[in-house]
């Protein structure tokens, strides 16, 4: 069932916590479950979004929102054209789904989300991240895919807690040596990209234990790597654009 987002509000959780209604515009002191549900809304309206189906969009726990799943399944239309700053108030979000809306930019309050351990960000037009999120130090799983980037964001190499890295579908032709130092990584997508070589330094990272290349140009890389690569697939070189 779908609800207008005037009402769906007062008829999940009305009664549940709190035993009354809020506006969007009040300035009084409001407990953090009223603050995290006009931030909701206020992120909704932003983008003209008129009814919501509420269980498909927000997890709860505790009085506080830690998912909110925002991803686009209508390609013609994105959902969300723009995301205000506001999301910085949701302060015990933990995993936040924005793909295939689309956005060219996040704001820096993106940055202010520090429980934050799942963000995905695929399929829309991001060239580059936020320096905030350098913040991000409890972010786990992070989406790239499919983005247009020609090369990965510095901040993402401040992401020590990082674990699973998607890059797939992007226009990466390189690495950063800066990627060696996220000693937490264990899984980590490149395949179909522009990747003509890898840092010397990733032969060396103990934690992947996940890795895909295919539908790359590694065609004329060194001797190590090349060892490297045959380790992780011996026939990896078949599914390059060496041609």
């Amino acid at each position: 069932m779908r609800f207008s987002i005037i009402n769906f509000m007062p008829m999940l959780w009305a009664g549940a916590l709190f035993g009354f209604a809020f506006s969007q515009t009040d300035s009084t002191a409001k407990p953090p479950f009223v603050q995290d549900m006009q931030t909701v809304i206020g992120i909704l309206n932003a983008n003209n979004i008129t009814t919501v189906d509420p269980e498909e969009i927000i997890k709860m726990e505790n009085g506080r929102v830690v998912g909110l799943n925002l991803k686009n399944d209508d390609y013609k239309k994105p959902l969300v054209k723009t995301l205000p700053g506001t999301i910085g108030k949701l302060t015990a979000l933990r995993e936040l789904s924005l793909s295939r809306n689309f956005l060219k930019q996040l704001p820096t309050e993106i940055g202010s989300l520090p429980e934050l351990r799942v963000l995905k960000l695929g399929e829309n037009n991001l060239k580059s991240l936020p320096e905030s999120m350098k913040n991000l130090q409890k972010l786990e799983s992070l989406d790239l895919r499919y983005n247009g980037l020609t090369s990965l964001p510095d901040v993402c190499m401040s992401m020590k807690n990082l674990k699973k890295l998607q890059l797939w579908g992007n226009d990466l032709e390189t690495l950063p040596d800066g990627i060696c130092g996220l000693d937490s990584l264990r899984e980590l997508y490149l395949q179909r990209n522009q990747l003509k070589t890898l840092p010397a330094c990733i032969t060396r990272m103990k934690s992947i234990v996940y890795m895909d290349f295919n539908f790359n140009k590694l065609c004329n890389v060194t001797p190590e790597l090349q060892a490297w690569l045959k380790k992780w697939d011996g026939d990896y070189f078949a599914a390059q654009y060496c041609r």
